[in-house]
């Protein structure tokens, strides 16, 4: 696995949290069919990943999104559509339910690409010196990359600015508060990656961060949608479902 950092990824905001129960399949049709492709529509946004974890009872849905910067995720084109939702949102975001938002600007990068599960450990860094986290991310991230299945390992500190941001949608208690930073591993084998947890979160605490026991799990990938998908290919457009169905 390559030392090197992936110059082209600069920012991440993720959105843990779960659904109400009986919401699930209209849930799953809305972020598929129409916002995702929301999102990725607009400029400076690369990338977006939906995943799941059938084992994180308060927040078993994740959603990954990758920009060129972290201000995307504060900008005004970005503010501006989260706050005119369409009906569809408009029905759904109350059913959208224990969140935790963030966003982080990427200090170290080991691997690429995108595999089939991800595993995301939300950190506490103030024990760690500002002079010192920057090392200590790429020495985490180096050690992680060793990792039998691991594909890709990116280390992230809270944006306060993108994060704290207030949008009528995007809702719950900010990750700048109380997360910051944030570890995401992906692998190939879900069950091998699921069976390192226990020592990747050793790893990290060793290195001086903070982790909460309800504060990591593994999620897998359901769903990936790229900005540069061709244009002249027709998204599926599918209906949302009565209003009774909810």
């Amino acid at each position: 696995m390559s030392a090197q950092s992936d110059d082209r990824l600069h920012a991440v905001m993720l959105i843990w949290h779960g659904v109400a129960g009986g919401t699930e399949a209209d849930y799953l049709n809305w972020h598929t069919s129409e916002h995702m492709t929301e999102r990725l529509d607009l400029p400076g946004f690369i990338r977006g990943r939906r995943a799941h974890s059938p084992e994180c009872v308060e927040q078993p849905y994740i959603s990954i999104y990758e920009a060129d910067e972290a201000d995307t995720f504060g900008s005004q084109t970005y503010r501006d559509r989260v706050n005119s939702p369409t009906p569809w949102s408009r029905r759904l975001h109350p059913k959208i339910i224990n969140v935790i938002r963030g966003v982080f600007d990427m200090l170290a990068v080991r691997g690429a690409g995108v595999a089939r599960s991800t595993l995301t450990i939300r950190m506490g860094a103030s024990s760690v010196s500002p002079a010192q986290l920057a090392a200590t991310a790429a020495e985490l991230c180096e050690s992680v990359s060793k990792l039998s299945g691991v594909t890709s390992v990116r280390f992230g500190l809270a944006h306060r600015d993108a994060t704290t941001s207030t949008t009528a949608t995007d809702r719950g208690p900010d990750a700048a508060d109380r997360v910051n930073a944030v570890l995401l591993v992906d692998s190939y084998d879900s069950a091998l990656l699921r069976a390192q947890c226990s020592h990747i979160v050793g790893l990290a605490q060793a290195s001086g961060l903070t982790i909460q026991p309800e504060s990591y799990a593994v999620y897998d990938v359901a769903y990936v949608l790229n900005s540069r998908e061709p244009r002249g290919v027709s998204m599926i457009s599918r209906e949302p479902a009565p209003d009774d169905t909810i």
